[in-house]
């Protein structure tokens, strides 16, 4: 791992905790909390500081670990607790949009870089007939049974296959059943047989899957497409990170979680293909990053919007030193999980990927 992978991942982490703050920052100022401090920096002395208005913006020794929002009305200990402009005395509705608009920004964040990927590079669309492989997954069940990329298929267990849509609709439907392929090979399209059984889908273990990709073209798109494109992979990314959390607590799937060390191995990786897969990579750390942050755990945004609701239902918040007592912990928790996944990403750096 290079030291500009390493440099290049702090910047990258550093850009979607300073977004996802700055979504704090604006929504705070939008429904008249009093920011005290906007930082660049998340720990360490003040390098450099200026004030305008009641908000002193500041630059601190580790730029690099992003930075913070410090608000009027947040502890219970200090002397502004009481501010009429303090989080603490705004409504509820008021200040869940000042906790959501953290991991919103961070979503916005995300369709930015897959529309400015779209209005760069093109957009890769499927080539829907005929159903011709483009690519084979190596170590998956098409792979094992012999496909080779170029090859069209014509059927499935002698049923007519027009288009890729056919092929997916087939596979998906035929989890742990041989099925027996009729393509056409090569340049004279020489007549073979392959029989492959579909493995369980990592996207939905209750479909089939071969490990097969279809052949795509690039398609030049303009700016509203592009922005549709970013939306459209930003949904994308969040219900395939929803649907792996939910085969992970099933345990379906192993559990992989990874750190600063771990994210800098898929940087370098990402780094050795070009700066469309950084590109790429960024925008799913930073859908990542406003996903997680929505989790309902202590210290948290979702965690704090849980007990925002818990409030909405007595019809009176929940005391503020045992909440933030519950936050204390739960980010004491959060630093040791942290911790605990570095050592295991600096034990792996010898494994093979």
């Amino acid at each position: 791992m290079s030291g500009s992978a390493i440099l290049l991942t702090l910047l990258i982490l550093a850009v979607l905790i300073l977004v996802h703050e700055f979504g704090h920052f604006l929504a705070a100022k939008a429904v008249g909390v009093r920011v005290d401090e906007f930082a660049l920096g998340l720990f360490g002395p003040k390098l450099a500081s200026f004030k305008r208005g009641e908000t002193e913006y500041t630059i601190r020794l580790f730029v690099v670990l992003g930075g913070f929002v410090r608000m009027a009305g947040m502890n219970p200990e200090e002397p502004d607790y009481d501010n009429p402009c303090g989080f603490n005395r705004q409504p509820v509705w008021a200040r869940a949009v000042v906790l959501a608009a953290g991991p919103a920004m961070n979503f916005l964040l995300a369709i930015l870089f897959f529309s400015i990927l779209a209005g760069a590079y093109g957009v890769s669309v499927p080539q829907a007939a005929p159903a011709q492989i483009g690519q084979i997954i190596e170590g998956l069940p098409a792979a094992q049974a012999g496909f080779q990329s170029g090859d069209i298929v014509v059927s499935i267990d002698g049923q007519p296959v027009k288009d890729w849509n056919d092929l997916q609709t087939i596979i998906h439907a035929s989890r742990d059943k041989a099925l027996r392929f009729n393509v056409l090979r090569g340049k004279e399209k020489t007549p073979t047989t392959l029989t492959v059984t579909p493995a369980a889908s990592e996207q939905d273990v209750s479909m089939g899957a071969i490990g097969v990709l279809p052949v795509t073209q690039i398609r030049r798109v303009g700016p509203g497409g592009s922005l549709l494109y970013g939306a459209s992979q930003t949904w994308d990314a969040t219900t395939m990170w929803f649907r792996s959390l939910g085969l992970m607590l099933a345990r379906r799937t192993r559990a992989e979680l990874v750190g600063p060390v771990g994210i800098s191995r898929q940087v370098q990786m990402a780094m050795d293909m070009g700066m469309a897969p950084v590109l790429w990579l960024s925008a799913i750390l930073s859908a990542t990053v406003g996903l997680i942050n929505l989790l309902p755990v202590p210290a948290l945004d979702g965690g704090r919007l849980a007990f925002l609701a818990v409030e909405r239902v007595r019809g009176r918040p929940v005391d503020p030193a045992r909440e933030n007592f519950i936050h204390l912990i739960g980010f004491a928790l959060l630093i040791l999980l942290g911790l605990f996944i570095t050592y295991k990403d600096i034990m792996g750096l010898g494994t093979p990927s």
